[in-house]
């Protein structure tokens, strides 16, 4: 499951290194993050919070595990991408190693529920479309659903693809800008 959702963009990883002490590191990131739960049904009314800080999650001198915070009018509010990433400290510096996750487990009610619901609209389509007796329905409608289907999976899978390529590309800027504030 895990190699299906890295093939796919949903799980994505990368490592920074950067010129600074570990404690000065955990220090300023864990100014930068607001600490609070940060699971699938975490946050309902995070968006009325006050905080200057743009994530939510827990830091500690191992690693974190962070996610953007939940702002008003945010473009994808529902899709929320989650980082999990260690320290390591070497003669050069500090090593970041990030992964980042949809919320993937959080969708799979979701899709389930799409699911069973186009597997009910199709069968029905189907059993009253080839009955013998009873009203004949155009042939163009079965493919139209299937379409509609398709496209309704294919919004999601988008939302939370996006959502994994942004936070990476916010936090690999965050890193670095934390680490050469003086």
């Amino acid at each position: 499951m895990e190699n299906f959702l890295r093939k796919h963009k949903l799980i994505d990883e990368f490592t920074v290194e950067l010129p600074i002490h570990k404690s000065d590191f955990v220090r300023r990131l864990q100014n930068a993050v607001d600490p609070g739960d940060i699971g699938a049904w975490s946050g309902a009314f995070e968006a009325w919070e006050a905080s200057n800080n743009d994530y939510k999650g827990e830091v500690t001198s191992q690693g974190f595990k962070i996610r953007r915070r939940k702002k008003f009018f945010q473009s994808n509010g529902q899709m929320q991408a989650v980082a999990t990433g260690t320290f390591t400290e070497g003669r050069s510096g500090l090593t970041v190693r990030t992964e980042i996750t949809s919320q993937s487990r959080k969708m799979v009610p979701l899709f389930g529920f799409i699911l069973f619901f186009y597997f009910i609209v199709i069968g029905s389509f189907a059993l009253v479309g080839f009955s013998s007796s009873g009203p004949k329905l155009p042939m163009f409608v079965l493919p139209i659903i299937v379409l509609h289907g398709a496209f309704m999976f294919f919004v999601f899978y988008h939302l939370a693809k996006r959502s994994v390529e942004h936070l990476k590309r916010e936090l690999e800027r965050e890193f670095v800008f934390l680490a050469s504030q003086r």
